[in-house]
This record gives C-alpha cells, structure tokens and sequence, in this order.
C-alpha cells in the first residue's frame, strides 16, 4: 500500500458524489516576519501606527482625526510588515493610507 497523501488545504469533508469539500482560507499565519529593525521601529511608533480597538468600538470614532486632516483613503488589506505599504504611501503624499493585517 502507498502512503497517503494529505491534501494541500484543508477540507471539511466529502460531497455525496466524492468530491472533497473545500474550506476557504483568507490567510495563514506564518509566524512573524519583522527583522531587529522593524521591531524597533514598530516599538518606537506604535502609538502613532496602531489605531487600538477601543478607539475604532467608539461610536464617536473619526478615521481623519488619526491622520490629523482629510484626504482620499487607500486601504491596503493584507499589508504584513508593511513594506509595500510604505513605498505607497510615499508615493501618494496626499492620500492617507491605512494598511489592515491579521
């Protein structure tokens, strides 16, 4: 007998026609990703990068008021240590750019 070989992503099971029924996944974690001097960096700004959840929860909450004026709003989802997101932003002064990750 040959070794069996677990699929690639995981499933929640099999249709009534054998078919394997597939879960979808919007990310993986793969444990962090942040160098020496990126943890520096997040340690020393976090309180101007980070909004905190009870601020957003807050009924009053105004997304401008973080950025200190009003300005076209890029959100890139999914942004990881925010390389990428960086470079945008400074290639699009005026946009405020927000960056979401897991």
């Amino acid at each position: 007998m040959g070794t069996r070989v677990r699929p690639a992503r995981p499933h929640t099971g099999m249709t009534a026609e054998g078919r394997r029924i597939r879960e979808v996944l919007s990310y993986s974690r793969r444990g962090s990703r942040m160098g020496t001097r990126q943890q520096h960096a997040w340690t020393r700004h976090r309180g101007e990068w980070w909004i905190p959840d009870d601020a957003v929860d807050d009924p009053q909450f105004d997304l401008s008021s973080w950025f200190g004026r009003t300005a076209p709003l890029v959100v890139e989802i999914g942004c990881g240590v925010g390389e990428a997101t960086v470079a945008l932003a400074a290639a699009r002064p005026s946009y405020d750019v927000l960056g979401i990750e897991v």
